[in-house]
């Protein structure tokens, strides 16, 4: 009698986590502006699918029939896991022709009274000195000063979160050992720049650079440790209104974002890679939508967890180096150690030409079309 309690007990506790872990897998395929509540809950899919394991192995244990959709959600969210754990190895030893080296990093510099003398460790790392190409968000561009790693580079552009080039407050930079052809930005009315983009003279190439900040939640560093810790209950109920509020306003904000990118990569004339911090996972309609476009870098040659985030929320992927077909990623790697609550990304890329591309086009072609065939069952199996 008491096993069959048990039993009743764990199952009312499971289901609304198995409904939660649903809404998180249906989140890609959902405008966040207009579901927001599923949208949500892909912020939150690694604990959500971590927890699914443990129902799991508890219904086995306790022979529950239960178990059955524990193992199907287990299922479900492999696809979702493979996008935050990586399993390349390194083919370095493949390269011919020249490289492009990268590093796209967000310093955290925007909340920090005195950010450069308390985060200068940030630009001392050897990352800074290996890159051709340094893409940085949330840097003020003052803070350069001093620093060789960033002094060496030649050619560079900022742009504050107003609009303003060349301010020396915070916003996004680009700095390059590549000529910059052309420059501009990405800016609604009476919101801040989300996206700087360049076009670099690479010689025989041309290269089309974005690199990104989309709209950020904007979270009180209270707010986050609450969210955090979220069996503080009461102080959770006291801050999940003004936490919703601002959660719905980024979804609203990156939604717009990511139409406006969408048209500005159907309209490229050169191959691009977009870097930067899009404050969404991978399970999210942002991600979906970008990677119909370009490949992501992690996928191809990262291994082990690629989650980017170092606050104190934990399981967050939300920085990410992508690119057109014509770039082949030859290295991936998330830097060990960071200054800032985000850890920085390296990337290496080589050019290829149209004739040495059609072998992996067709590769590309038939892998997103089977993956397109996936998505479609696995809506028809979980949605009807």
């Amino acid at each position: 009698m008491k096993k069959r309690s048990l039993k009743i007990i764990l199952l009312v506790l499971y289901m609304p986590l198995a409904v939660l872990l649903l809404l998180s897998l249906l989140a890609p395929y959902f405008n966040p502006a207009q579901w927001p509540f599923v949208a949500m809950s892909g912020l939150f899919f690694p604990v959500l699918w971590i927890l699914n394991i443990f129902f799991l192995v508890v219904f086995i244990l306790l022979r529950s029939k239960a178990w059955f959709f524990g193992l199907l959600f287990l299922l479900a969210g492999l696809y979702q896991v493979s996008l935050v754990f990586g399993m390349n190895g390194d083919d370095r030893e493949n390269i011919t022709g020249k490289t492009l080296k990268l590093l796209s990093y967000n310093t955290g510099n925007a909340d920090s009274p005195d950010p450069f003398a308390s985060r200068r460790h940030v630009f001392e790392q050897k990352a800074f000195y290996r890159a051709d190409v340094i893409c940085l968000q949330e840097f003020i561009p003052g803070h350069a000063r001093g620093s060789e790693s960033l002094q060496r580079f030649e050619y560079h552009i900022n742009v504050d979160f107003t609009g303003k080039t060349g301010s020396r407050a915070n916003g996004l930079s680009i700095y390059s050992k590549f000529p910059i052809l052309e420059q501009g930005f990405l800016k609604p009315e009476d919101e801040d720049v989300y996206a700087l983009w360049v076009s670099l003279d690479l010689g025989t190439d041309t290269l089309l650079l974005i690199n990104v900040q989309l709209q950020s939640i904007r979270l009180e560093d209270e707010e986050v440790e609450v969210v955090a810790r979220p069996w503080r209950v009461p102080e959770l109920f006291a801050i999940a209104g003004n936490v919703y509020r601002k959660l719905l306003r980024g979804f609203e904000r990156r939604e717009r974002q990511v139409a406006v990118l969408k048209g500005f990569l159907q309209h490229r004339a050169h191959e691009v890679i977009l870097c930067g911090d899009l404050n969404d996972p991978p399970a999210s309609y942002t991600y979906r939508n970008l990677r119909k476009f370009l490949g992501d870098a992690f996928l191809e040659q990262g291994s082990g967890f690629g989650f980017t985030y170092a606050g104190p929320l934990p399981f967050l992927r939300i920085d990410f180096v992508m690119a057109s077909e014509g770039l082949e990623v030859v290295s991936f790697e998330r830097i060990g150690e960071t200054f800032s609550d985000h850890f920085g990304l390296e990337a290496e890329f080589v050019f290829h030409r149209y004739a040495q591309m059609i072998p992996q086009m067709a590769t590309n072609f038939i892998c997103v079309n089977l993956c397109t065939i996936c998505e479609h069952l696995w809506i028809i199996l979980f949605c009807g």
